[in-house]
C-alpha cells in the first residue's frame, strides 16, 4: 500500500479525455486491487431493542482513491432469508481500520483499531482493560445506569424500611373495630332562641281567619240596625 501511495497521481483532470497514460494505468490497478480488497471488508449492523451495534473494517484511503477515479464499490442491500456465499479473506496489502460502534438514542460509544486502539464515548461509564503485559487486549465498557443484579429483588427493599413507617395495604379484621370519632357540639356552638333566625313567613292578622261566606261584625253597630 505504501507503493500505491507513492505512484498515486496528485492531480486528476475532471475530464477523462484529459487523462494521461499513467492516470489510466492507475485506474486499471485500482480495479485489480478492488477484487482483493472486497473479500476483507466488514460492514455489519445489528439493531436490537433500540440499541444499534455496528462493526466495520475498511481502508479509508483506498476507498477514497476508488471514489476519486469514479470506481463504484457501493453494495446493494435488499431483504433476504440467508447470507450470500462469499469467502472472507483479509489481505495485508491494505491499511485496515476496524471500528465497533454501539449507539442508543443520543448515547454513542466506539472502539477504533488501526495502528493503535482508541475509545470514544459521550456518556458516563466505567472502563476496564487488561494490562500492557498481557497477551490479549480486553476492553470492557459499562454505563453507570446498569440494572441491579438478580439477587437484589425489589421486595428486599421493604426490609430496610422501619416498622413505624410501614402502612398496611389492607385493614386488619379485628372483632370490635374502634368507633370513629364524631364531632361533639359544645355549649358555645348551640344557638340561643334570641339568636335563632325568624322564619320568613307572612305575619298573621290580629283577627282570626273567617271563612269566605261569613261577615265581619264591626264594633258599634250591627248589620240589622242599618236596615
Amino acid at each position: 500500500m505504501l507503493l500505491l501511495k507513492l505512484i498515486s497521481p496528485k492531480k486528476l483532470p475532471r475530464r477523462k479525455s484529459e487523462w494521461r497514460f499513467h492516470h489510466k494505468c492507475y485506474k486499471v490497478l485500482l480495479n485489480h486491487l478492488l477484487k482483493r480488497y472486497s473479500p476483507g471488508v466488514i460492514d455489519d449492523t445489528i439493531t436490537l431493542n433500540g440499541v444499534e451495534v455496528k462493526l466495520t473494517l475498511r481502508d479509508e484511503w483506498f476507498e477514497n482513491e476508488l471514489t476519486k477515479f469514479g470506481i463504484s464499490f457501493s453494495p446493494t442491500i435488499k431483504a433476504t432469508q440467508k447470507l450470500s456465499k462469499k469467502r472472507y479473506r483479509r489481505s495485508s496489502l491494505f491499511s485496515w481500520k476496524e471500528t465497533l460502534t454501539v449507539a442508543q438514542s443520543r448515547n454513542r460509544c466506539s472502539i477504533v483499531r488501526n495502528e493503535s486502539v482508541t475509545l470514544d464515548s459521550n456518556f458516563d461509564s466505567t472502563l476496564q482493560s487488561s494490562g500492557s503485559n498481557d497477551a490479549i487486549l480486553v476492553i470492557k465498557l459499562s454505563d453507570h445506569s446498569r440494572p441491579l443484579p438478580k439477587k437484589h429483588k425489589i421486595e428486599d427493599i421493604s426490609e430496610t424500611i422501619p416498622a413505624t413507617e410501614e402502612q398496611p395495604t389492607e385493614p386488619t379484621n379485628s372483632p370490635n373495630p374502634a368507633p370513629t370519632k364524631k364531632h361533639k357540639i359544645h355549649i358555645k356552638d348551640t344557638v340561643t332562641p334570641k339568636e335563632a333566625p325568624t322564619p320568613q313567613s307572612p305575619v298573621p292578622d290580629s283577627s282570626p281567619e273567617q271563612p269566605s261566606d261569613s261577615f265581619t261584625q264591626h264594633q258599634g253597630f250591627e248589620e240589622n240596625d242599618i236596615f
